[in-house]
């Protein structure tokens, strides 16, 4: 473990599709009902909340995402999925950088938009620059939540090339005698039914809530990532295009002037004249309009998405 730099608010990100209980994770990590939390959540974008919150001493901004192929009808349009998430983690450099990211799912099994949300947030938004964590959630009526994970782990790695971070930044002080995976809590966050004076699974959710704090609580990067945008397009682009290898415009001739493509760079993803230009330098060297590589990402990604 690293020598702990000075204590700031770190900004930790859910991720997940919806009903997996992202906003159910939050209030479990906040100690309150403040997340809204909603079977039926619909969106017709990929809006994100924080929520301010304190685990021991440590301060920290959780932040509610809306994963891809969310949204109204279950879809969101393409280039609305990255440009969001895009101007998110570039707001949460201006606030210190991103910490941690916690991928929500339920169990039983990792669904194929699930696995695609994994891929979007850690390997392509974040570049696997910021520790990842998994948070598998609706395990209430598991007889032994925590045999959950060694008996799938090796699908998800050997199968979806899923492997949660396992470095310990600190160590977190409380339920030592509560036993978790390390990157890993298996977890119910609800409480379940209330019958004959309590609730059902009141303690099995109880020690869910010591889990998922200890797993942000131990796995948050001390030394929070920035998103540097001319860096970012670039390894974008080239991510998509090695990942998916679904450039539909590849063959195609399509003739933009330079002006209108570092327009288009400002205007959908709000960087400057200087960063816009220094993008193009960056992306047309590899022989490609910058405007239809921008377009790319959002193409390939609809596709692949099944959009």
């Amino acid at each position: 473990m690293q020598a702990e730099p000075p204590k700031i608010r770190h900004n930790v990100v859910l991720f997940g599709e919806t009903g997996v209980g992202k906003s159910s994770v939050i209030n479990m990590l906040l100690g309150t009902e403040e997340a809204t939390v909603s079977p039926n959540a619909l969106g017709c974008t990929l809006s994100s909340t924080g929520y301010e919150g304190a685990i021991g001493e440590q301060n920290y901004t959780f932040w509610d995402t809306i994963g891809l192929n969310e949204g109204d009808q279950g879809k969101v349009p393409n280039m609305t999925a990255v440009t969001a998430l895009y101007h998110l983690l570039k707001s949460l450099s201006n606030k210190g950088g991103v910490s941690l990211l916690v991928f929500c799912m339920r169990s039983p099994r990792i669904t194929d938009a699930g696995h695609k949300n994994w891929l979007l947030f850690r390997d392509i938004i974040c570049q696997g620059r910021v520790p990842t964590v998994l948070a598998v959630t609706h395990l209430d009526s598991q007889e032994a939540m925590d045999g959950w994970w060694s008996e799938n782990e090796q699908a998800f790695v050997g199968q979806y090339g899923i492997c949660p971070s396992k470095e310990v930044q600190r160590v977190f002080s409380g339920g030592e005698d509560i036993h978790s995976d390390d990157g890993v809590a298996c977890i119910t966050a609800t409480k379940g039914k209330f019958k004959r004076g309590h609730y059902v699974n009141e303690e099995e959710y109880e020690e869910s809530c010591v889990k998922i704090r200890r797993l942000v609580f131990e796995f948050h990067s001390p030394y929070p990532w920035k998103v540097n945008p001319v860096a970012w397009f670039n390894r974008v682009v080239e991510e998509v295009d090695r990942k998916f290898l679904c450039f539909q415009w590849k063959g195609q001739q399509v003739r933009l002037e330079a002006g209108q493509a570092i327009e288009d760079l400002m205007s959908r993803w709000k960087i400057t004249e200087a960063q816009a230009k220094e993008v193009a330098g960056k992306l047309e060297g590899g022989g490609r309009g910058l405007l239809e590589q921008v377009k790319a990402i959002g193409q390939a990604l609809e596709r692949w998405m099944g959009v």
